[in-house]
């Protein structure tokens, strides 16, 4: 037969569990409602991460947009250098290859003090686009 003292082990294991059972119903009422406030949290992390993407695409775009124009500035200059550069070769080429008139009557010396002289002019252009460059 059942003795007494196996009835109330039977009790105590029995009020043990609904202890148990109570202690990990609340324990899982608090994971659920964590749960829940993570859940929260993770849909406005989500939401966060989209407007950082949207930001971030927007930003690729305005920075692309500014080195374009940084392109377009550089190729301008570039340009205006060139032509300055051009103009500045074409004087030395004109006084060089005009030389005396035909029907100018100059003397010798005439014509080697001009070729000095466009020589001298000739040199400080030359020595100002060695400095720029």
């Amino acid at each position: 037969m059942i003795s007494l003292d196996q009835v109330r082990l039977l009790e105590q294991k029995v009020e043990g569990m609904l202890a148990l059972f109570s202690r990990l119903k609340s324990e899982k009422s608090a994971l659920e409602k964590e749960n829940g406030e993570l859940k929260t949290e993770l849909e406005t992390l989500k939401a966060k991460c989209g407007r950082f993407e949207q930001d971030e695409a927007k930003l690729e775009q305005g920075i692309l947009s500014v080195l374009n124009r940084l392109n377009d500035m550089e190729d301008a200059v570039q340009n205006v250098m060139d032509s300055s550069a051009v103009k500045s070769v074409e004087p030395e080429v004109s006084v060089h290859e005009t030389g005396p008139a035909p029907d100018t009557q100059s003397t010798a010396a005439e014509t080697e003090d001009k070729g000095q002289t466009a020589s001298a002019v000739s040199e400080p252009q030359t020595g100002a686009q060695l400095d720029i460059f």
